[in-house]
């Protein structure tokens, strides 16, 4: 994050459903999920940002895109495995099709992520914004 006035970056810690991803930092981003605990609790979510120092962003409910999560790195595992073999011609364009439908999927991932997250409410300190 950088102050826009005085061009300082600021560090901050990334947390899915309250896990911390990677360092800690004093500011943190909480994504709350629809695989969250508090992704149906609004209240509860707000609750628990009034004690904390950190953005917790609730986002909408779209369980297509946890199945789709799942099958994209599902496909990535496999398409890096099956890569690492010998060569087979007729397997060898079956796993560059699937890779290839697999970075389209993950490029509408990508949109359908930022518009849950535009759309997603915002609780600082117990307020919530949209």
């Amino acid at each position: 994050m950088k102050h826009a006035q005085t061009g300082i970056e600021y560090p901050f810690a990334r947390k899915i459903d309250g896990q911390l991803r990677g360092r800690s930092h004093e500011l943190a981003i909480d994504f709350i999920t629809p695989l969250g605990d508090d992704s149906d609790s609004p209240d509860a979510v707000r609750m628990k940002s009034v004690s904390s120092d950190e953005l917790s962003v609730l986002l909408s409910r779209d369980v297509r895109i946890v199945q789709d999560l799942r099958l994209w790195k599902q496909t990535d595992k496999f398409v890096k495995q099956a890569r690492t073999g010998s060569e087979q011609p007729g397997r060898d364009r079956i796993v560059a099709e699937k890779g290839q439908q697999n970075g389209r999927r993950h490029k509408d991932l990508e949109l359908r992520l930022r518009k849950l997250v535009g759309e997603a409410r915002l609780f600082v300190r117990g307020p919530s914004w949209s």
